[in-house]
């Protein structure tokens, strides 16, 4: 009966939804290239023998040879004995190329009480990778910017105490097609994501370039300075589709900065997808000249 080998498959509880939600990206049965999901079958007998298989046609004759194969990898056995727990799982890369394939994932089961078999199959239909972690200005189209000569960033215009003060920068951080977390019910919850930015300046000088916060939803997300300008992003609530970064420099009379930040290490958790545009990885924001002033003499 179908009913006693109910698949289970990535613990969709919520798959039809999942087909219907603008944010899912990547689920079991349409799985991005650089994705890894996890297939399970459940309500199984105790000690029976088990095997999945992938092949490429619905007929099952035409098995794919994992090793053999560059578009998926089987990570673990694909075979082995059912467990007490009277469920099974195996999880698949989805590799650079599957998308150009149909796939049919073949569960057989062997009971050893009396050596019959039974089996069932999924079609999973690869797509290519949209996960994707771009960087902006705020707005995106202003791109430069005068320095910021306010008393609260330090900034002091008594003659003989003179400071530049600092410049802030804000910097959006947005993911698109994030793939939908079936495990919650909320629409549009998805997977935790993560990413390093790389600060640097035009010119490189003792500017005190640094990444003060980031933000998302309003709250503090936390960040790690991994020295050298980079500083690592981690754990972004999959609720949470855009961050906030606040950059400090400081002002530099009489010449023009550009601030740049470069995007990197771009992953969603549990599916291990990666960035998939690196054209808009990076942004650049320029500080115009701050005027400069001489010495003031006396008449």
């Amino acid at each position: 009966m179908l009913t006693r080998y109910l698949y289970i498959i990535s613990l969709c509880v919520a798959m039809v939804a999942s087909f219907t939600i603008a944010q899912a990206q990547s689920t079991a049965l349409t799985p991005a290239e650089g994705a890894t999901h996890t297939y399970r079958w459940g309500d199984l007998v105790p000690g029976d023998n088990y095997e999945f298989y992938l092949t490429a046609d619905a007929s099952g004759s035409t098995v794919l040879d994992d090793s053999a194969v560059a578009e998926f990898d089987f990570v673990g056995s694909p075979t082995g004995n059912v467990g007490q727990d009277a469920t099974v799982f195996l999880s698949i890369n989805w590799n650079t190329g599957a998308a150009a394939n149909i796939y049919y994932l073949w569960f057989k089961v062997t009971s050893v009480q009396n050596g019959c078999s039974n089996r069932r199959y999924v079609r999973i239909t690869p797509q290519s990778n949209s996960f994707d972690v771009l960087a902006e200005n705020i707005p995106v189209d202003v791109t430069e910017s005068c320095p910021n000569i306010a008393s609260s960033n330090g900034f002091n215009p008594v003659a003989g105490q003179e400071d530049t003060g600092t410049t802030l920068l804000r910097f959006k951080v947005r993911r698109v097609n994030g793939t939908d977390n079936p495990l919650t019910a909320e629409v549009g919850d998805t997977y935790n994501w993560s990413f390093t930015a790389s600060l640097t300046s035009v010119p490189d000088w003792a500017n005190n370039l640094a990444i003060v916060s980031v933000e998302g939803s309003g709250n503090a997300i936390s960040f790690t300075d991994n020295g050298n300008g980079s500083y690592a992003v981690s754990n972004v609530a999959g609720s949470i589709d855009e961050v906030i970064v606040t950059v400090k420099i400081d002002n530099l009379e009489g010449g023009s900065q550009v601030v740049s930040m470069l995007l990197n290490n771009m992953i969603e958790d549990t599916t291990n997808l990666n960035d998939s545009d690196s054209n808009n990885d990076r942004v650049d924001h320029t500080i115009k000249v701050l005027p400069e002033i001489g010495t003031m003499n006396g008449v």
